[in-house]
């Protein structure tokens, strides 16, 4: 014995994979006995549930398997944005850098006479 029905001849829009564009079709649709309006049944799998990704995993997938390309273009921005008062802090913090920084130009300049 199986499920009894209503089923009412409805028009929907169908993808024609022949000439790739939608096509509007009349089709016999089982009715919603609630709303009385038609309901479209669709095999279980594909309800199933949609992947989905969150910015947190994303950023968490990108930081383990593409950090040389993330560090390369944050060190870019970086570059670019940071502000005269950013960069004498950075000296600051790093007088190391400044005195290697010093030293390289030195020989630069020693170099450029020579030539």
């Amino acid at each position: 014995m199986g499920f009894q029905c209503t089923k009412q001849k409805s028009e929907i829009h169908l993808f024609d994979f022949k000439f790739l564009r939608w096509q509007n079709s009349i089709v016999e649709l089982p009715l919603n006995p609630y709303t009385e309006r038609p309901i479209i049944l669709l095999p279980k799998r594909f309800l199933d549930e949609l992947p989905t990704i969150s910015a947190e995993e994303f950023w968490d997938y990108a930081w383990f398997n593409k950090n040389e390309t993330l560090r390369n273009d944050m060190n870019f921005e970086l570059k670019n944005q940071a502000s005269k008062s950013d960069k004498v802090r950075i000296a600051r913090e790093n007088p190391e850098w400044v005195r290697e920084f010093v030293r390289i130009k030195k020989v630069r300049l020693m170099n450029r006479t020579i030539l």
